[in-house]
């Protein structure tokens, strides 16, 4: 996503458009699960679908990164309130239409609060799986805004922290949520996990993560190389797949440090694809890229895509094969046709009034 306040980094929209595709493989996998053991490239594929995820939490990451690299790691002042605005711009108009469309199904029985639900950046509370309103309309993704929404209302701190102290102040922070997350599991168990998955406690560090992956590329480390940043790219593979594993188990100890963990590993996928001296083919920089862009309305809409093609013209798949033919050739495909829709006369005329909040 192009911004006023830095130079474009297109490859972070590449990397948004496989976390959007990522996330929808998982919703729509129809049987495809994992047997808790890696003994062939299926098993692995598996895993991956199953644990899909987790895109969102690179999604997270991303934010993180970005925003970090946007303040010059804290060195640059950034006006709070135009800031403010412009995250506004950026998540207001999908946020309200989707609140809405629940709003119009829900017409007998919804009040006020709904519409205060979303100006209390509430859409993560409410349902006991997922966002707010996904019984009513297929929008339980919804839940993310608010945890975004929370992070950027304490970011411009954040960035000062980081500006003062380095990312030592970050990096207290990180420790202190691992803290309270390991007392949460104490006190509840492995059950508290999907609570801290759809919350700021569990999701926080994600995105202190990516600022402390920003802080590093704003200091060039390791720019001039190209083996480290592959090392990296091979090494977050290698352990994000790890975490999935772990994760799949649900194991008590892991728990606390289970979104931290799963955070660093996709920092170095991050950090590595952006400084991986490569060439790519501009063509499909630039479509990736605009991909990228729709990743958001992808994000959000794909579920009620998936469901009205599985009313009307698909038939329930009865094969995993079936469920990813189904997801690859018919869900993303459309799913990318209707948030270029979206995209282009819901949400881009809304980023075009964004500010430069950046001194």
């Amino acid at each position: 996503m192009k911004t006023l306040n830095h130079s474009y980094l297109s490859r972070l929209d590449h990397l948004r458009f496989f976390a959007a595709v990522m996330v929808i493989i998982h919703h729509c996998r129809g049987s495809i699960n994992y047997s808790g053991s890696i003994t062939s490239l299926s098993d692995l594929a598996s895993l991956w679908i199953r644990w899909g995820s987790s895109g969102v939490s690179l999604f997270l990451v991303l934010s993180g990164f970005l925003f970090c690299v946007i303040a010059d790691a804290g060195r640059k002042d950034l006006q709070y309130g135009k800031f403010i605005k412009n995250r506004i711009l950026r998540i207001a108009p999908l946020a309200t239409l989707f609140v809405f469309i629940a709003i119009c199904v829900n017409q007998n029985e919804s009040t006020p609060m709904d519409v205060f639900r979303l100006l209390t950046l509430q859409l993560n509370t409410g349902s006991p799986g997922t966002g707010w309103g996904y019984k009513l309309y297929p929008m339980g993704p919804i839940w993310t805004i608010a945890v975004e929404f929370q992070f950027y209302l304490i970011f411009p701190f954040l960035a000062a922290f980081m500006g003062k102290n380095g990312i030592k102040a970050i990096a207290g922070i990180i420790l202190a949520f691992i803290l309270i997350k390991t007392s949460l599991v104490i006190f509840n168990g492995t059950g508290i996990y999907y609570r801290l998955y759809h919350s700021i406690i569990g999701r926080l560090d994600q995105l202190l993560i990516g600022m402390i992956a920003g802080y590093f590329y704003i200091n060039g480390y390791f720019k001039n190389t190209r083996l480290i940043p592959l090392v990296m790219i091979v090494a977050s593979i290698i352990g994000i797949s790890i975490f999935m594993h772990l994760n799949s188990q649900m194991l008590k100890w892991f728990m606390p440090f289970s979104f931290t963990s799963e955070a660093v590993f996709w920092s170095l996928l991050i950090y590595g694809y952006v400084t991986f001296k490569i060439d790519i083919n501009q063509r499909v920089d630039t479509i990736l890229s605009y991909l990228g862009g729709l990743s958001f309305s992808m994000y959000l809409f794909h579920l009620a895509v998936a469901k009205a093609l599985y009313m009307t013209v698909l038939s329930p798949h009865q094969t995993k094969v079936g469920a990813l033919t189904n997801t690859l050739l018919f869900i993303i495909p459309l799913t990318i046709i209707i948030s270029s829709i979206t995209y282009r006369f819901i949400e881009k005329p809304f980023l075009e009034l964004r500010v430069k909040y950046t001194k």
